[in-house]
């Protein structure tokens, strides 16, 4: 495995102490996510990234499907469960600490990357920044599938931060599991925006997903997350 420091701050603080207290652990894969790589595997490739691997439940279900996965990861905590999950299975992954902004790989290293509630833990300047890496690690023609808060989120009271204008918004929740760390809240003009900004075509247009969260019964606070695939063609 190839484990690389990266420094701290409020976001990798407060996923470093989720991971420690067992974030996600027994959850599922995302299931749009691995109902579309199974649509779609021969185009898709066989090396992947996993931009936000967290405890590895995307990462590690794959690899037993015998993709060569790579992961990053914000927190090392996240990193170092899902380095034991594949060791439990004799599987191996190259797993690296580091952010989206960032990503520490070689330009054009994988056929496809995906990443699932990862990119909108950033500022604006900062989402088009990772889209620019989407795209620089990317091989032509490679995948690239996509998660995040949608502008249609009202399950947590949020308090709205100072960014570059956008058509969404960037907030910080005052209350429940992610109290005080920056999240950005996508439309879908936006996606569309970014994917003709940064050498991306959509091939599956974006689309929510809406569920109540088992901890709060009123209708009206609702999770909305967006889906889209997009595609590199520059």
């Amino acid at each position: 495995m190839n484990i690389e420091a990266h420094p701290d701050d409020e976001t990798q603080a407060h996923w470093e102490a989720k991971m420690e207290r067992g974030w996600r652990e027994g959850y599922g894969p995302d299931e749009e996510l691995m109902d579309f790589i199974e649509k779609n595997r021969e185009e898709f490739g066989e090396e992947i990234l996993d931009i936000g691997c967290g405890n590895g439940r995307n990462l590690v279900p794959l690899a037993e499907k015998g993709f060569k996965m790579s992961g990053v990861d914000i927190a090392q905590a996240g990193i170092d469960k899902t380095k034991e999950r594949l060791d439990k299975q004799n599987l191996d992954a190259v797993l690296k600490q580091g952010k989206t902004i960032g990503l520490p790989f070689e330009d054009k290293s994988f056929d496809s990357l995906y990443t699932i509630g990862t990119f909108h833990h950033n500022i604006w300047e900062e989402i088009k920044k990772s889209f620019e890496e989407a795209n620089r690690v990317l091989r032509d023609n490679g995948f690239f599938f996509f998660h995040a808060r949608s502008i249609n989120d009202t399950s947590r009271p949020r308090e709205a931060i100072d960014d570059e204008k956008e058509i969404g918004f960037t907030a910080k929740d005052t209350s429940g599991g992610k109290q005080g760390v920056i999240q950005h809240y996508f439309t879908e003009d936006e996606l569309k925006m970014l994917a003709n900004d940064h050498g991306f075509e959509i091939v599956v247009p974006p689309h929510e997903e809406f569920r109540q969260e088992p901890d709060d019964p009123d209708p009206e606070h609702k999770r909305a997350r967006i889906y889209t695939v997009f595609k590199k063609v520059k």
